[in-house]
């Protein structure tokens, strides 16, 4: 799997909930920002890899994670709260 496949794959939400769970298990794909970004902002990402992906991501994109509608309820609520921690409520 290349990083642009890793990419296009992190961010399809129409993908069994497993291809989320295998990239964010790689270390070799979590070196990639986007990758990062688009396991965060795919709701079929499980929840205990969404929050530890987290406190790595900059202030924008947690920004968009707190307001978007297709995250699970706990990654928008610390997503809030790293912003609050970081003073930028």
């Amino acid at each position: 799997v290349t990083d642009d496949e890793a990419i296009m794959y992190a961010s399809n939400r129409n993908l069994s909930s497993e291809v989320p769970r295998i990239l964010a298990n790689k270390r070799q794909f979590l070196k990639i920002f986007k990758v990062r970004c688009a396991l965060v902002k795919n709701p079929k990402t499980p929840v205990p890899q969404a929050l530890k992906l987290l406190p790595a991501l900059p202030e924008h994109v947690l920004k968009e994670s707190a307001r978007s509608t297709g995250v699970a309820g706990v990654v928008k609520s610390t997503a809030k709260r790293l912003l609050a921690q970081r003073g930028r409520a």
